[in-house]
């Protein structure tokens, strides 16, 4: 047995196309095709190697990377990132930091490059800077790199806001934060990704912060707001629902600092 695999992505198909490879090789392979997941699993087990799709649903794939990065730098595991959108993106590409940035292509050359990579993981395990593999004859593409700085453009809206923002998935994961949200807490995305909501309160907070996201289901259109403990800091916390395709896909908590009067 070579050793354990996790793979992170919401591609179906993509998922047991890397599979039958893992597998076929001798790892033990497990998946998660949702994001919170994933970065439970990762908390929870001891990996050797994972695979993740940089563009992920619901996450952002850069804070995940950072995670991941974090969680594997003394643990010896190999982090492989692909996505079909890295092509538009070299430049930042080269420092995701990363063992592995695959650029999906054809089928056919995907599964001959990803075996390279795992002949070279076996031989030799992590690499000491991000080794980038692009397929032949695909080029970058106008409309995908107008999209990525879209999104990128939205990020940094979310980053400048006063207030700390976490995104927490239906399971009641955290899959993301903004900067503030880290300065508030005085936590990394490595101390905040993957873990419960209610895991940063205590005691009585803790089931008051599962009634509010109960209530924040039932009542999707409001706000609440209330005082609670986080990671030992009284705060100001609102929860919303996040409606995705009409329907509740997790909650976005607003973190403010309590004001001191006088």
């Amino acid at each position: 047995m070579k050793g354990k695999a996790l793979i992170i992505d919401n591609d179906f198909l993509f998922v047991e196309f890397l599979e039958r490879i893992l597998t076929g090789r001798g790892y033990r392979v497990w998946r998660s095709y949702r994001a919170g997941k994933g970065l439970e699993m990762v908390r929870r087990q001891d990996f050797d190697l994972i695979f993740m799709d940089y563009m992920i649903s619901h996450a952002d794939g850069e804070q995940i990377i950072e995670f991941l990065k974090g969680w594997a730098k003394d643990k010896g595991i190999v982090v492989v990132v692909y996505s079909g959108c890295l092509l538009e993106q070299m430049e930042s590409a080269k420092d995701m930091g990363v063992d592995y940035l695959i650029i999906k292509g054809p089928i056919n050359n995907m599964k001959r490059e990803i075996e390279k990579v795992l002949e070279e993981v076996e031989k030799g395990g992590r690499q000491r800077k991000t080794k980038i593999i692009e397929p032949r004859k695909i080029w970058p593409r106008q409309e995908t790199a107008r999209l990525l700085d879209h999104i990128r453009y939205m990020k940094s809206i979310i980053n400048s806001l006063p207030m700390g923002i976490i995104f927490v998935d239906s399971d009641g994961i955290i899959t993301g934060c903004n900067i503030k949200a880290m300065d508030i807490l005085d936590l990394s995305t490595e101390d905040l990704l993957g873990r419960r909501i209610w895991e940063l309160s205590e005691g009585s907070d803790i089931n008051r912060l599962r009634d509010l996201i109960r209530d924040r289901t039932t009542h999707q259109g409001d706000e609440k707001i209330m005082e609670m403990v986080f990671n030992g800091k009284t705060l100001t916390i609102s929860a919303i629902s996040l409606i995705f395709d009409y329907e509740t896909n997790g909650w976005v908590f607003i973190l403010k600092e309590k004001r001191v009067n006088g």
